[in-house]
């Protein structure tokens, strides 16, 4: 593997991940972003399938192509 492919399997593991998390702990992240004073738009739960979709496609594009 080139370096440029871990660093993406890097990249897009990370933001499946946290787009799990946000889906599975949406009040943590509720709760976070009140703390540092930052307003949460919209449904987190949308934020975290978007984040894990682009993690995903990003895995799925380094493994597939």
């Amino acid at each position: 593997m080139e370096y440029s492919e871990i660093l993406f399997l890097i990249i897009g593991s990370l933001f499946f991940l946290f787009g799990v998390a946000i889906t599975i702990f949406p009040n943590e992240l509720e709760r976070w972003l009140h703390t540092h004073s930052i307003r949460s738009v919209g449904s987190i739960y949308f934020a975290g399938y978007i984040i894990g979709f682009i993690g995903l496609a990003i895995l799925v594009t380094i493994f597939l192509g």
